[in-house]
Parts: C-alpha cells; structure tokens; sequence
C-alpha cells in the first residue's frame, strides 16, 4: 500500500466521555477505503460544479448587484416543518414581523415536507438550481428552517446552504423562540449593543496532539487578524485562561464579547447513552489533564447544564470548533466503501449548549456556528503544505466587517464545493490509476465530508451587536 497521510492529520477534536480517548480511530486501509466510498450523485456533483464555476468569476454576491446585508434586496424566508407546532410560530411574531418590514415582497413563508430531497422542496417552489436571484415568486437568499433535524434532516440544510445562507431554529420550549425572537429585533433596531470585542479560546490539554494543532496552527493565527481590524479589541485565552471558569466568563458572563471562537474538544457518547442528548458536543476546557484511562468528569467541560439561567450572552455570535459542538445526526459520515454506517445517536438532534445559548432567560446569543458530526483536523490542515486558514480568516473577517453570519458562511459553501470536484477526480484516480496520489485522495474526502458539516443555529441574516455598519467594507483579504 502507498504511504498514506501522517499520522497528525487523522486528528479529530472530539473524546468519547466515558473513556478520555478519542472518538475514532482509523487505520490507513480504512481511510483509504472512506476516500473510495463516498461517490457523489451525478445530479449534485454538477450542482457543486456549476457553484463553484460562478463563485470563481464573482465571488460571493447573491447575484449580480445585490447587496447581501439589505434584506430589502436579498429577501428573507423561513422553512417551517410539516406539522408544527403553531405556538411555535406565535412565538417568533416578533422576529417574523421584523423581517417582513425589513425584506418587503422578498418575505417568504413556506413548508418542508417529509420526505422531501433538497431538489424536490427547490422544485415545488418552481426554483430549479443555479445562483440565488431574488424575486416575488423565486426564493430569497436567507433560509431560517424551523424545525429538528428528524423534521427538516441535517441533508438539506447541507444542500440548501450550498446556494443560500441558511440557518436553524429548534429550541426547548415555545418561549424560549419568543425570548430569542425579541433578542434579535434588540439588536437589529438598535437597543442592544456589545463593545467590539473578539475572543479567542484555544485549548491546548497536555499531551493531546489535537487540541495542541489547533491551538498552535489555528486559533494563535487568527489573532493576527487584529492587525486588519485595529477598530475591534482581541482577547486571546489559553493556558488556564481556557479554563471552564473563564470560559464561562465568556458564555453569558461579565467577558461575554460581541464574537467568540473556541477551539478544543467536543464530547461523544455511546448511542442511546442517558447523558448523550444532554452533554454530547460538550466543550472539554483546560481543566481536562489530557489523555488517560478516565473518563471526562463534568468539572473539565462546559455544557448546557453549566451556562445559568442569569448569564447573559445578548448581541453574540459564537463559533464553535470542537466535535458535535452545533448536532449529531443519526448515523455517521465516516465509514469504508461497502460499511454500513455506524448509528451514533437513535435520531438526529441539535446540540443542548448553542440551543441554550440561543434561548437563555438572562439573554439570548444571536447566532452559534458549530460542526454536526465529527470536527478534523483537515479543515485548517493539508497534507505537506500545513496550515490553511483562508476560509476560517475569510469568514471570521466577514463578521467582524459587519456581514449576516449566513453570507459570511459562504466561503465554507466554497470549499464545499472546490472539495466534490476533486474529490470525484480522487475517486476516480483510485480506482484506476495505478499509482494514485492516495494521501492526497484521503485528504480531500476527509476534509469533503468535514467541510459540509458546518452550520448556522439561528437566523442567518443577523450581525454581530455593535455600533451599526452603514457600509460594508469588503472582505478580509
């Protein structure tokens, strides 16, 4: 078998609970069979194609003129699950009622039904695919689908997100949507308002490879963005600055910035385990003395159980890198050509930590980013070139520039895509070429499958809570 990849890039950063190990372990004949094993549909392949293609002749513009933070011009809809709840959207008026002054006839309400593929709901709507142009009977650019992800599955937001800015509402509680609700109308009118401050929180637990790289290689980089945005203060944690405490100073408590992004582990359980739905997506701290023969213990990571109803994270949008940090789906990505899928969880569900943030009494955050699934090491890592943080840097820069969460997403949409078209071409090397490039195959369907399983919990068009941006700025280059 050709060498395959180093051993630093099968790191993921997510420990099973019970045990302190990691969540996955695979051997090199086993990544060489996932590179094999996920072959995409002709129909979306195309579909990713033809993105890319646009976005690569005019990057990230809905469509051509159309200014993505005026809702006026994007517009602005929510998807809400066949069969739910009416208290629910009782509960979102004020939200609902917002959005409808503020996108005009780009306001749109409609239905998910069950069963339906991406391209079946797209269709129904009459909207075939290709780049989003908002009108009276077409859909607008910003999608808040409502509903779990056993109503409205993780699948489709994938896809949908691909053209769109989608984000997702489910919540524990009708008010807990009416809390949010009025937390966004706070900050888009005016009357909440965060200092511009940027926090960083990069665990780095004792001998742990993982949590060492993305601390050393991603999130200490980052802060070099503080040189292009000299306007906002950066609060750089690490050390026993990552600990749970003062990670909690930052989730709601008296540090609480306008952005944060943590990067550590996420914790998994076994399928069915009674804390799973609870606990699962976790946030390890530095209190966790590194690799052992122990389980986590609940003073070494922060979950929704640890955030107090009186903690206020208002005006915030938080980005979480750590395994499982924003849902679980049902059965997992990460398995050979010809393995049936390992069920991770009896049915899909939203992480319990963003969904408190989103939905606290004491206040509620604006948006959380976070990975469904397993988050690796490959979406700031390569295969003999190291480091690449454009999209992280791109996106980060986005927010703090004043862009919708949605659109600033977009350039994890693009690396979506730049990843199928060459992950096709992998495939097809392995399969017939008779000395293929197999590090580079198993690096493009890991990082293929990781970079489609970033997601926006909340509505997608809100912005970061600080003094309002009268005019775009561009992006951060």
């Amino acid at each position: 078998m050709p060498r395959i990849a180093p051993p630093s890039y099968f790191e993921l950063n997510g420990l099973d609970a019970l045990t302190g190990q990691p969540l996955l372990r695979i051997s090199p004949e086993e990544a060489v069979q996932i590179a094999r094993g996920d072959r995409i549909k002709p129909q979306y392949f195309r579909e990713l194609r033809d993105h890319l293609e646009r976005v690569q002749k005019r990057p990230f513009e809905v469509a051509n003129g159309i200014d993505p933070s005026k809702l006026e011009e994007a517009g602005w809809g929510v998807v809400w699950a066949h069969g739910l709840d009416p208290a629910i959207r009782e509960a979102l008026e004020d939200l609902l009622s917002l959005r409808r002054q503020q996108a005009g006839e780009l306001f749109r309400e409609m239905v998910y039904r069950p069963g339906e593929s991406t391209l079946d709901f797209l269709s129904r709507y009459g909207i075939g695919l290709g780049p989003v142009k908002p009108g009276a009977k077409r859909l607008p650019y910003y999608l808040l689908l409502v509903g779990s992800p056993e109503q409205i599955p993780f699948s489709v937001q994938y896809k949908l997100d691909v053209q769109y800015g989608v984000g997702r509402l489910w919540l524990e509680g009708t008010e807990a949507y009416a809390r949010y609700a009025k937390g966004v109308v706070r900050a888009e009118t005016g009357e909440l308002r965060r200092p511009k401050k940027f926090s960083l929180v990069g665990v780095s637990n004792p001998g742990d490879r993982a949590t060492s790289l993305s601390r050393q290689e991603l999130v200490e980089p980052l802060g070099t963005l503080a040189d292009k945005f000299q306007d906002w203060s950066f609060d750089l944690h690490v050390g026993d600055d990552a600990r749970k405490g003062s990670v909690g100073q930052l989730l709601g408590g008296p540090l609480t910035p306008a952005l944060l992004f943590f990067a550590g582990h996420g914790l998994g359980y076994p399928n069915g385990y009674a804390a799973q739905r609870d606990r699962q997506g976790a946030l390890v701290c530095q209190d966790w003395a590194g690799p052992g023969d122990r389980g986590i213990t609940e003073a070494e990571s922060f979950a929704a159980t640890d955030l107090s109803p009186s903690a206020d994270p208002s005006g915030m949008i938080a980005f979480f890198f750590a395994c499982f940090g924003a849902g679980t789906p049902h059965r997992e990505d990460f398995h050979g050509e010809g393995n049936t899928p390992e069920a991770l969880a009896p049915a899909p569900f939203i992480s319990r930590l963003p969904q408190r943030l989103l939905g606290n009494p004491g206040g509620t955050a604006l948006a959380v980013v976070g990975h469904v699934e397993r988050a690796w090491t490959y979406s700031f890592l390569w295969p003999s070139t190291g480091p690449q943080l454009q999209v992280f840097e791109s996106t980060l820069g986005r927010l703090l520039n004043g862009y919708p969460v949605g659109a600033a997403m977009e350039y994890f949409g693009q690396r979506f895509a730049e990843l199928a078209v060459h992950l096709q071409a992998a495939q097809a090397d392995l399969r017939f070429e008779p000395d293929p490039d197999v590090i580079s195959a198993i690096g493009t369907a890991f990082a293929f499958k990781d970079a489609r399983a970033y997601v926006v919990l909340g509505d997608p068009a809100v912005r970061v809570a600080v003094e309002p941006f009268d005019a775009l700025r561009g992006d951060a280059k």
